[in-house]
């Protein structure tokens, strides 16, 4: 597969956590994703709990984009958003404008995730030192 390729799918993958972590859900606080957390409930205020999961999708976005640990990310992209979809489709079905869209949104979402997790992160990958610390001298 081309590196390149994949190198354009790892970036369309990466803005889309970036925009529906930090965009969506942290600075526009968009109202369709806050009715979804009202609908699931849970101990924190619903703002609070967006906000939270959109930095953690903001983080994930960051990661991605950096192509590090590909597989291990495309794993956890895979479960996070079947998780997401089901409990939303679950427990706030009503306040999902269009379920069906939401899978098939997602669908092209996953096959995208799955390809740059079975055919590496592509070019341009950010490198973690090989060793996390430096030897010991004499």
């Amino acid at each position: 597969m081309n590196q390149w390729f994949i190198f354009c799918v790892r970036m369309a993958v990466g803005a889309m956590w970036l925009y529906q972590g930090l965009w969506m859900k942290v600075i526009a606080g968009d109202p369709e994703h806050r009715a979804v957390v009202d609908s699931v409930g849970g101990s924190l205020p619903a703002g609070l709990t967006l906000r939270i999961i959109g930095l953690g999708e903001g983080l994930l976005g960051v990661a991605v984009l950096l192509g590090v640990f590909h597989r291990t990310l495309a794993g956890v992209q895979i479960v996070l958003v079947i998780a997401m979809n089901l409990i939303g489709l679950i427990f706030a079905r009503d306040a999902i404008e269009s379920p069906l869209g939401l899978l098939i949104h997602n669908s092209h979402f996953l096959v995208c995730v799955i390809l740059v997790g079975l055919y590496g992160p592509g070019a341009l990958v950010f490198q973690l030192p090989a060793t996390p610390f430096p030897e010991a001298g004499p």
